[in-house]
């Protein structure tokens, strides 16, 4: 949750066009902004509560996931951290894991974003997709964002894995893959923000 909040205060920071503020901007000082309170502050933001709710509820599940795994990769390779177990696990969570972590990540994302249909051209007139084409929709999702996302992905957590399986012991592992995941998280809010907008046609 505190990855997207940053993912999001950055994006309506670093826009050059204000995208993600109020067509009104107000700039307040620290006396007027604590009479509004926080969820104005956030209103003010256009902070995106579905949104982070959707990446929690996957970092629940996927930590699940991750506890699951390493027990099974230690109980098919040993509980061992020299250089060939190392080496071994590594190899198996960028050749099996991460793959099929990317393609999960996808296909949830694809379900529960409700993604904006455009009704002819009007901008203003959207509603969501139904279920079923979000699921049809899966195939061509993963044909066009998959290897971007595994590459993204291998670049930034192919060494930590490494140092990670080589240093850390298994019962600590899921807490040291959940403190790299916390600045992952929020470039992979961005991205997928990113390509959400693409996809919508929002510029």
């Amino acid at each position: 949750m505190v990855s997207d909040f940053v993912a999001q205060f950055l994006e309506t920071t670093n826009s050059s066009d204000h995208q993600g503020f109020d067509d009104d901007i107000i700039v307040y000082d620290d006396a007027s902004r604590s009479d509004y309170g926080t969820s104005s502050f956030l209103l003010r933001y256009n902070y995106n509560a579905p949104r982070t709710q959707r990446l929690a509820l996957f970092g629940l599940a996927d930590g699940a996931v991750s506890h699951t795994w390493f027990l099974g990769l230690d109980s098919v390779v040993g509980e061992g951290q020299d250089l060939f177990d190392t080496v071994l696990k590594t190899a198996a969570d960028t050749l099996v894991y991460t793959p099929l972590w990317c393609a999960w990540f996808l296909a949830f994302m694809t379900i529960f974003e409700e993604e904006e249909m455009k009704n002819g051209d009007a901008f203003d007139d959207l509603s969501p997709a139904p279920m079923s084409v979000r699921i049809r929709s899966i195939p061509s999702v993963w044909r066009s964002d998959w290897l971007e996302l595994l590459r993204g992905n291998l670049g930034f957590f192919l060494p930590i894995t490494g140092l990670i399986y080589g240093l850390v012991p298994r019962e600590e592992r899921v807490l040291a893959f959940g403190v790299a995941g916390l600045i992952y998280t929020t470039i992979l809010s961005l991205w997928n923000q990113s390509r959400n907008n693409q996809r919508n046609n929002i510029y």
